[in-house]
């Protein structure tokens, strides 16, 4: 399924009923936030919306060892799946990281815990999402698959 606006993620996750083909839906949620530190360097995480868009956008902060997270190096925010993260990381000398750089890693989403804390918001204003989800999902997939076999 093309996923356009980005609303959400579909992640291998143990400890958590899969939704579809072992994997399991997790929601992007405008105003998650994440602190972290990566080597020596501190950053901040956050989703926000783009209206005019229609899609998730991805800010970062660099804090650089400002472990108070005021002062702000550099910063960046766009609609990248933290692409420009990536580069800034790779590409700046002061910043000894060689870790895991993913999109679920960067923002929690490899930690059972605070995927089940993003599901349960989302169930508590819609209860049947995930169920909803997982049937248009399949149907798009099978759709897909139909269209490849006649082409």
């Amino acid at each position: 399924m093309n996923n356009t606006n980005d609303v959400y993620l579909l992640l291998k996750l143990a400890g958590i009923d899969n939704d579809f083909n072992n994997k399991v839906f997790v929601p992007l949620i405008p105003g998650y936030r994440v602190y972290t530190k990566l080597g020596e360097t501190y950053f901040r995480l956050d989703l926000e919306w783009c209206d005019k868009e229609n899609t998730i956008l991805y800010r970062w902060n660099d804090f650089a060892n400002d472990f108070t997270f005021t002062n702000v190096q550099q910063w960046h925010v766009a609609h990248d799946n933290l692409t420009s993260l990536r580069l800034y990381i790779t590409n700046t000398p002061r910043i000894k990281y060689s870790g895991t750089i993913s999109v679920p890693f960067l923002l929690g989403l490899t930690c059972k815990e605070n995927v089940e804390w993003l599901r349960g918001f989302v169930s508590q204003h819609i209860s049947n999402f995930f169920q909803l989800e997982r049937t248009l999902f399949s149907a798009e997939y099978q759709r897909d698959n139909v269209l490849k076999q006649a082409k």
